[in-house]
């Protein structure tokens, strides 16, 4: 987890140190996105929360084709179908991807997004009232500050609400979650302030 997010999601609390009630979970359909999706099910079932999977598509720009040059003008046309068609086909993976999670017995919201994918869940997140956003990352564990710029980076930072990062090599995000955000194996300090790490060094 991005050293914000764990600044801001101890004990995978939501705004004000609750548990989280509603839960934005952003796809891009990737496995590190999946996995992300399967820890937040996993802990909306635990939370009895609410669970919100969002996706932001290519939107296509209708005036573009307008705009251009006229011998630009196919080329714009064909990108404007293109990214109509990519549209559709995202709406459509989004809905079955909910879909497959039904056994979790988690009711799933869909949404689609436009604009720039990290302000969208931003926006999204603002207006849907979530406390706590679930983002997977690609990210390796020994490189995991070069996460700055991407998409759940730039969430981290922006969000007003905790963001959890689930990275591709976190263990924990496997199992049953525990209240513990991913990225913070063996929970809190101990009592003289050491971190879980220097504790299970005893």
């Amino acid at each position: 987890m991005s050293d914000n997010a764990s600044a801001g999601s101890a004990g995978a609390a939501g705004s004000g140190g609750q548990a989280p009630r509603r839960i934005l979970v952003p796809t891009d359909f990737s496995p590190a996105s999946e996995k992300a999706l399967d820890y937040a099910l996993r802990l909306a079932q635990k939370l009895s929360a609410d669970l919100c999977l969002c996706h932001c598509a290519p939107q296509p720009d209708y005036e573009v084709a307008g705009l251009v040059s006229p011998g630009m003008r196919t080329a714009a046309a064909a990108f404007i179908e293109k990214a109509m068609e990519m549209a559709i086909a995202a709406r459509i993976e989004l809905a079955d991807l909910a879909a497959r999670k039904l056994d979790f017995g988690v009711p799933i919201m869909t949404e689609m997004l436009e604009g720039r994918a990290a302000d969208a869940i931003v926006r999204l997140a603002r207006q849907w009232g979530a406390d706590l956003i679930v983002i997977g990352s690609r990210s390796r564990p020994g490189i995991r500050h070069v996460l700055l710029g991407s998409v759940a980076e730039k969430v981290v930072r922006a969000a007003a609400c905790p963001v959890l990062v689930v990275h591709p090599d976190d263990r924990q995000s496997e199992g049953q979650p525990e209240g513990q955000p991913e990225g913070q194996p063996g929970g809190q300090p101990d009592s003289q302030g050491r971190p879980p790490g220097d504790q299970a060094g005893q």
